[in-house]
């Protein structure tokens, strides 16, 4: 029988999403340097640590509503199409420096209960932050959104060196609370 991993790991072949066969996942999940491909982790919780680190999604990434019950963290992860995770829910942090994203980084509804770092990262399309949610800080430092910025409504605090941040396209902050 496959682990998890290697299940989430040989997806980068299919031409479908794979779906998780379980809504809660307990154990903690390394998927750090794996290729994977599309995945439809919509709604799923997530109760051990979820690391993947340097990993390639070469797919759409749906995490939609999924919970991180123990924070998220894909240092230096590439993303070739969009990375979905509107109404995720991070009860920890969230971690993204130095990842690519070559579609859009979708936040929105998101709720991060620390940190949400993105030093470092690349978003080659717009990074959407619509009523996401952060109570630590948003740390956007030396980080690049060539699609722009959006954030209506989001509530979140910055970190330091955030004149650093690059976006070009639009931006938006109507509403926000920082």
């Amino acid at each position: 029988m496959r682990t998890l991993r290697e299940l989430i790991c040989s997806s980068v072949h299919l031409a479908e999403p794979l779906v998780l066969p379980v809504l809660v996942v307990n154990e903690d999940l390394n998927l750090s340097g794996c290729q994977i491909g599309h995945i439809d982790f919509r709604n799923v919780v997530f109760k051990g640590r979820f690391v993947a680190q340097d990993a390639h999604f070469a797919g759409v990434c749906w995490f939609d509503n999924a919970m991180f019950e123990q924070g998220l963290d894909a240092c230096g992860t590439t993303f070739d199409w969009d990375a979905r995770f509107d109404g995720a829910t991070f009860a920890h942090f969230a971690k993204f420096d130095r990842a690519e994203f070559h579609g859009i980084a979708c936040f929105n509804k998101a709720t991060i209960n620390g940190d949400f770092f993105l030093a470092r990262a690349l978003v080659f399309g717009n990074l959407s932050m619509e009523y996401a949610r952060v109570a630590g800080r948003l740390d956007l430092s030396r980080s690049e959104c060539l699609g722009g910025i959006w954030a209506e409504m989001a509530e979140f605090r910055l970190g330091r060196n955030q004149h650093l941040a690059r976006a070009n396209g639009r931006v938006s902050f109507r509403s926000a609370l920082s």
